[in-house]
C-alpha cells in the first residue's frame, strides 16, 4: 500500500467578523470563515492526503519546526496576518525550514503586492503594462492638511 502524503494546510482562518466602524476588526477582513476551512481541509482528506492543519498566525514557525520531518509538502492558502509584505511571510518560513510547498516565492509575493514595483520590472524587461500615476504625494499632502 502507498503511504499517503502528508500535507500542512496553512490557512488563517476569522475569528472576528469585520466591523465597518472598529479599524481593529478589519485585520481578519481577507481571512476565511471557520466552516471553509473546515471543507478544505476535507477536501484534501477526502482527495487521499493527510493534513496537518495550520493556522498562520505567530505559532505557525513552530507548528511547522514541530511537524517537519512528517511533512512532504504545504499547501500555502495563507495570507499572512500583520503588515503590507504579509504574503511572503509564510513562504518565507517554509524556505527557512526547507518545507516544500505550493504557491510563490517570498520575493514573488512582496512584488506581486508592491503594484509599483512590479510595473518598474515589467518596463525594464520590456514587458507591455498600463499605464499608472501614483498618487503618493497628493495623499501626503492631503493628510496633512486635514484638521481632524
Amino acid at each position: 500500500m502507498d503511504k499517503k502524503l502528508i500535507v500542512a494546510f496553512l490557512y488563517n482562518v476569522r475569528h472576528v467578523y469585520p466591523d465597518p466602524n472598529d479599524s481593529r476588526t478589519q485585520l481578519e477582513t481577507d481571512f476565511d470563515d471557520p466552516e471553509t476551512i473546515e471543507e478544505l481541509t476535507h477536501c484534501l482528506q477526502k482527495a487521499g492526503f493527510n493534513v496537518i492543519p495550520i493556522e498562520a498566525n505567530e505559532n505557525a514557525y513552530f507548528e511547522l519546526k514541530k511537524h517537519k520531518s512528517e511533512i512532504d509538502i504545504a499547501f500555502n492558502y495563507s495570507e499572512g496576518i500583520y503588515g503590507k509584505d504579509r504574503y511572503c511571510h509564510l513562504p518565507a518560513i517554509l524556505e527557512i525550514l526547507q518545507i516544500p510547498y505550493t504557491g510563490s516565492s517570498p520575493l514573488t509575493q512582496a512584488l506581486v503586492l508592491n503594484k509599483g514595483k512590479t510595473k518598474e520590472i515589467l518596463i525594464a524587461n520590456k514587458i507591455p503594462a498600463h499605464r499608472q500615476t501614483r498618487l503618493t504625494r497628493f495623499f501626503r499632502r492631503h493628510n496633512q492638511q486635514k484638521h481632524c
